[in-house]
């Protein structure tokens, strides 16, 4: 309750005061405490902290899939062998597979599958199959999924993966979930799984970004567990009871139009109503004093100034969700380029230019199904400020903090120019050495050649010789 009161109390106050959020303890979740077994784990890479990927192999052959795990889609789905494009995506081929097996009706039909995916707006349609999916330690017998259709192939284009594992609670179909199938197998005790998404894409092994099939990484997180109920829908959503916005002793109350949110692993950005987003970005102007404007060559792009990167004038914003307070650092929300930083917040509504004139159009790649100005979603940059754990069996998503990340010495990039700078280095030194030692013994051979001389001199001088020139 004390997120509501905290929430009250924004409501009254002057737009100009301090907050201490370590003060707020929402709703801890004791059963996520002791629950740490050893899951099915997943390593995930981080594209940019634009996407994150994970492998798993499908069918006896081992045909391998490069996907995004996804909180807000119910099926895993990859490309038909039969598609054309895109051409960098690897496909599916069943009839190599002997374990593959296409879902038929009496009539011997394939029977076909589709589905919403939320927040992309994304009808996905195709084959349903079956067949073993496998994980580095574990392997999955008989679970379900889609075999998209050509004409959906280019859902793929622009982008560095072959399909989706989906994750949402269910889906339209009879076939259990990838979660449900786990538990029901008995490869996991519990119907949960755990998310840590590093903001360093340089990270990896260890210190990389993980999901946790049945269980919980103590190592990945700090502190207890906070928790949201979700509600009996598809997907991960929840009721939202407030936004606001703190930096030092300012803060702003955005007057929420949304009245639920989502939890979307799938998306890089956090999605807001058309009204909402306004207000946002109008607050970061009026209250934080930050120079804001829309990029002309990206669409719906919004930018701040940030002289080399500085982010101590942007604000912390908070989500109550329920009676839980949940927060996102700037560090999380902006992508810093230089003196401009981009925010990775956006509108269901694009802004896009014409001849120097904005117009309002509608974005049809990331509206939610159902009224887009009811829904905020929140994507990756909102996973990468906290230690997440999905539990279907209670119906809860909890929160504790990540593990403090380490900073990463040198990129990879970096390291090769340090090589390849001390391979150089080494040459040349070696080279001078080479330079000097062959200088010295030239030097040496000189001065022996003349002691040599002066011997024989001596010697002939001494025996009565003489020498005469030559004619």
């Amino acid at each position: 309750m004390l997120g509501l009161v905290l929430c009250s109390y924004l409501s009254l106050a002057s737009t100009t005061f301090s907050v201490s959020l370590k003060q707020v303890h929402s709703n801890p979740n004791q059963n996520l405490k002791n629950s740490h077994k050893d899951g099915i784990d997943a390593d995930l890479t981080n594209y940019y902290n634009s996407q994150y990927t994970g492998s798993m192999i499908i069918g006896s052959n081992n045909q391998s899939f490069n996907l995004i795990f996804d909180t807000s889609s119910p099926w895993i789905w990859v490309l038909n062998s039969t598609t054309n494009a895109p051409k960098m995506s690897s496909k599916f081929n069943c009839i190599l597979s002997l374990t593959c097996r296409y879902a038929t009706q009496s009539s011997g039909d394939f029977i076909k599958g589709e589905y919403f995916a939320f927040s992309k707006n994304i009808n996905v349609e195709g084959i349903i199959a079956s067949d073993y999916i496998s994980f580095p330690n574990s392997r999955v017998v008989n679970q379900s999924f889609l075999i998209m259709n050509e004409e959906h192939a280019d859902l793929l284009a622009g982008v560095s993966i072959d399909g989706v594992c989906g994750l949402s609670l269910r889906n339209g179909n009879k076939s259990p979930t990838l979660l449900k199938h786990l538990k029901k197998t008995g490869l996991i005790e519990r119907e949960i799984f755990s998310l840590y998404l590093h903001s360093n894409p340089e990270a990896y092994e260890e210190e990389g970004s993980e999901i946790l099939f049945g269980g919980i990484n103590p190592n990945k997180k700090i502190g207890n567990f906070v928790n949201v109920t979700v509600d009996d829908s598809p997907y991960w959503e929840a009721k939202l009871t407030n936004i606001f916005m703190i930096a030092g002793n300012t803060s702003s109350e955005i007057n929420k139009n949304a009245s639920r949110v989502v939890f979307d692993s799938g998306i890089h950005t956090l999605k807001m109503p058309k009204v909402d987003f306004i207000l946002l970005t109008k607050s970061l102007k009026q209250d934080f004093g930050l120079s804001c404007s829309y990029l002309a060559f990206a669409k719906n792009t919004y930018s701040c100034n940030c002289e080399d990167g500085n982010i101590k004038a942007f604000p912390n914003i908070t989500f109550v969700i329920g009676t839980t307070v949940l927060t996102i650092p700037p560090s999380q929300y902006l992508m810093i380029k230089k003196n401009n930083c981009i925010l990775l917040i956006d509108s269901f509504t694009v802004l896009e230019t014409t001849q120097g004139n904005y117009e309002e159009k509608e974005d049809l790649s990331n509206k939610p199904n159902g009224d887009p100005e009811n829904y905020i979603v929140l994507g990756t940059p909102f996973f990468r400020s906290y230690y997440s754990v999905f539990d279907a069996d209670n119906m809860t998503i909890s929160f504790a903090q990540p593990v403090k990340q380490k900073k990463q010495l040198v990129t990879s990039l970096e390291l090769v120019y340090l090589i390849f700078g001390i391979f150089i280095f080494i040459l040349f030194c070696s080279l001078v050495v080479c330079t000097v030692r062959i200088w010295t013994n030239k030097n040496e051979n000189t001065k022996k050649e003349s002691v040599n001389f002066d011997h024989i001199i001596t010697d002939r001088s001494a025996s009565g010789a003489s020498y005469r020139p030559i004619n």
